[in-house]
């Protein structure tokens, strides 16, 4: 009998201790994760971006929230597309990309119609792509990485997560 009380003893505790947890700044798993209090430790390099154009992967990005910014129609599409790899599929990129970037554009910028955001980090994957992640302001929303490619016409968004 006194195994079983031991047991629920134990189960309580652990239960105290995870909601404790929990309400002290830790995952609600009580894992021990501290939530980040700012956005330093998320964003180490912190680069301000506040033009676009395709000489860089950052510029590109800027250019494709520019667009996604501007208004939902055949040439709002177009500016959005035109940066993209020509093999992108044109069908994914409007039904699946072109909205939610449309949707989540203003957690990455300044604000209504400054495209100005800021590229946390920059990753080099070889063969002329560079990953970028831009800052995300939404607490709950990871910073959204893009690749991207050099090319002889300039930088094009391979993958894109919005």
């Amino acid at each position: 009998m006194s195994r079983i009380a031991s047991l629920v003893l134990a189960c309580c505790l652990v239960g105290l201790g995870c909601r404790e947890g929990a309400e002290g700044g830790q995952s609600p798993g009580g894992v021990g994760v501290v939530a980040a209090a700012s956005v330093d430790s998320r964003c180490p390099e912190g680069k301000v971006v506040a033009t676009g154009d395709r000489e860089s992967p950052e510029g590109t990005l800027f250019l494709a929230f520019q667009a996604a910014m501007g208004p939902d129609d055949e040439a709002g599409f177009a500016a959005f597309r035109a940066l993209w790899h020509p093999d992108a599929l044109t069908s994914h990129v409007r039904e699946q990309i072109w909205p939610r970037v449309r949707e989540h554009v203003g957690k990455y910028v300044a604000g209504p119609g400054d495209a100005t955001y800021t590229a946390c980090r920059r990753v080099d994957l070889g063969g002329g792509r560079i990953k970028v992640f831009a800052r995300c302001d939404a607490p709950e929303k990871s910073d959204p990485p893009t690749i991207l490619l050099s090319t002889e016409s300039g930088w094009v968004i391979e993958v894109m997560t919005p």
